[in-house]
């Protein structure tokens, strides 16, 4: 008759263990490392550098997308914010969809749509503006302020980094 009590499982001899171990291949080891190529001269054929393109070598759509692109992420990212904070919170939008902004924008116009959105969350008082005022203007001063120049190592390519020892950065 079969017992309903669980099997242990079957143990190994040590030495039938070691043997298994001692038959597995070991795995394949990489080869050394090839030296550094050395300092890398600007302009070098078969250059692996990463450059940046100057303001005279970028095409026209570069230059502009360079200038402005991040504008064009900066600038909506509050409006969107608040306009999200204004469907999903006000009692005035039927339902936090798309269809119910579409709806109240239909009835009372999407001029009236920002400007609820903006008067629903408003713009802070004088004490938030005070405090990101000092902020910034404290992260400027740290930013710009004059320390000693400290040098990184030298990099594969030849270039040591310069940096500015005026404490934590903020950016």
């Amino acid at each position: 008759t079969p017992s309903s009590a669980p099997r242990a499982p079957k143990e190994m001899p040590i030495t039938e263990a070691k043997q298994r171990r001692g038959r597995s291949p070991s795995p394949a080891r990489p080869g050394a490392k090839p030296d550094s190529p050395g300092p890398v001269k600007a302009g070098a054929e078969g250059s692996s550098g990463v450059a940046e393109l100057e303001q005279a070598q970028m095409t026209g759509l570069e230059a502009v997308w360079t200038k402005y692109g991040p504008l064009l992420l900066m600038i909506p990212c509050p409006i969107l914010a608040l306009l999200l904070a204004f469907v999903t919170n006000s009692k005035d939008i039927s339902s936090p969809t798309i269809t119910g902004i579409v709806d109240y924008a239909q009835k009372h116009g999407v001029a009236s749509l920002f400007a609820d959105a903006f008067a629903f969350c408003g713009l802070g008082d004088s004490q938030a503006w005070g405090f990101l005022f000092v902020f910034n203007f404290i992260a400027m001063l740290i930013y710009w302020w004059p320390g000693p120049v400290k040098y990184g190592p030298l990099t594969p390519t030849g270039h040591k980094p310069e940096y500015m020892d005026n404490g934590v950065a903020h950016l």
